[in-house]
């Protein structure tokens, strides 16, 4: 994902979502990660004072919003440039110069681009743009990788797949994903080597 400006272009290094410490948990179902609080549920006073306005184009915007869920950020999207405080695009429309971009590049609007349209490359934009620790975010963006592929596995004929072990917060994340695939995920074993698995109902 990169940020760039009227003048240049310039390559930011790669993030994710910060994760949250590792819970306890024993039941070998999704319902104990369902109740764990993720760790933006506490923003700073800085964060809360202003909600950020987010245009996305050329986009999944549906994927954006969900990212902003996920995150718990203070940000919602807007349906015009104009109105917004960060525009976000992904690179093959940012290469083809459109008017929107040309638009937002006169109003210094600040413009992301995305490297993919992932639901984990939206939600490493959202990090950089809450300050959030991209030392830390990193085990986040790999984790989503992993639940997107397990998943399309599954949905294109594998019977079950077993994640890597995750901390709460993060099987949790992966529950959610599993479960807008219209999968079924279930966890199992004991901290710190708790893992998700999806499959079919």
């Amino acid at each position: 994902m990169m940020a760039v400006s009227r003048a240049s272009e310039a390559r930011l290094p790669e993030y994710a979502q910060v994760v949250a410490p590792a819970a306890e948990a024993d039941e070998d179902s999704n319902e104990a990660d369902a109740r764990e609080t993720d760790s933006y549920d506490e923003l700073p006073a800085s964060m809360k004072s202003k909600v950020m306005r987010l245009f996305g184009f050329g986009i999944p915007k549906h994927r954006l919003k969900q990212a902003v869920r996920t995150l718990n950020v203070p940000a919602e999207m807007v349906d015009s440039v104009d109105d917004a405080d960060v525009l976000i695009t992904s690179k093959s429309y940012y290469r083809q110069r459109p008017r929107i971009i040309t638009d937002a590049e006169h109003n210094n609007v600040p413009i992301y681009v995305l490297r993919s349209n992932s639901s984990a490359q939206m939600e490493s934009c959202l990090a950089d743009l809450f300050s959030i620790d991209s030392a830390e975010t990193v085990p986040y963006e790999r984790a989503m990788e992993e639940t997107e592929e397990a998943i399309k596995r599954v949905l294109a004929g594998d019977r079950l797949i077993d994640l890597s072990p995750q901390n709460a917060f993060i099987r949790r994340q992966q529950h959610e994903r599993a479960r807008a695939a219209n999968l079924v995920s279930h966890s199992y074993g004991k901290e710190p080597i708790r893992h998700v698995r999806i499959f079919r109902d």
